[in-house]
C-alpha cells in the first residue's frame, strides 16, 4: 500500500480543462527564493520558485526541495515561519514530511512534530497546524507534475475542488 501511494505521488500529474483550455490551480506553493516560503495567489509553471522536488528518504518520510534555491522545505522547530533551508539534510527532521492521503489531495506534515502544513486561507503565510485535518482545505494540498518537479497546490482556492 505504502509503494501505491508514493507511485502515485512521484508520478500522478493532474491537469483539468476550463472552457477547452488546460488550466491551472489559482494558488501555489512559493519557496520565496529562501526566504519566508508562502502561498503566491497564481500557479507559474515557469516560476522556479514554485516547482519543488519530492525526494523519498524512507518509507514514510520525504524532503521537499525547491528548484529556485535547492534547499529544503523546513519545519523551523515547529515554533515558527516555515522557509527553504539552504542545506537540505535527510537527518535533520526539520526537513523531513510525510504524505497522508486526503481524497485527490494530500496532507503534508511535519515528521518532526506531526503538525500539517496549513495554507491560512491562502493568504500568504503559512503555518504548521496543531490537529491535522483531512477535512480542511487548508491542509490538504495537490502535487501537479511539471517535468521533473511538482506545482504544490492548495485545496483553498484549487478549481478542482
Amino acid at each position: 500500500m505504502k509503494f501505491n501511494l508514493i507511485r502515485s505521488l512521484v508520478s500522478a500529474s493532474i491537469l483539468f480543462l476550463w472552457g477547452g483550455n488546460v488550466c491551472l490551480a489559482e494558488k501555489a506553493l512559493d519557496a520565496n527564493n529562501g526566504r519566508n516560503t508562502y502561498v503566491h495567489p497564481q500557479a507559474d509553471r515557469s516560476n522556479n520558485n514554485h516547482l519543488w522536488r519530492i525526494r523519498q528518504i524512507d518509507a514514510d518520510n520525504f524532503l521537499i526541495l525547491s528548484r529556485q534555491t535547492g534547499g529544503a522545505l523546513d519545519a523551523n522547530a515547529c515554533t515558527g515561519e516555515i522557509y527553504t533551508h539552504p542545506s537540505p539534510n535527510s537527518r535533520n527532521n526539520n526537513h523531513l514530511w510525510r504524505f497522508e492521503k486526503a481524497g485527490i489531495y494530500y496532507m503534508i506534515v511535519s515528521s518532526l512534530c506531526r503538525k500539517a502544513l496549513d495554507a491560512n486561507n491562502g493568504t500568504g503565510n503559512l503555518y504548521l497546524h496543531p490537529n491535522p485535518d483531512p477535512q480542511n482545505d487548508n491542509h490538504r494540498w495537490r502535487l501537479q507534475k511539471v517535468g521533473d518537479f511538482r506545482l504544490i497546490i492548495p485545496a483553498i482556492g484549487d478549481n478542482l475542488r
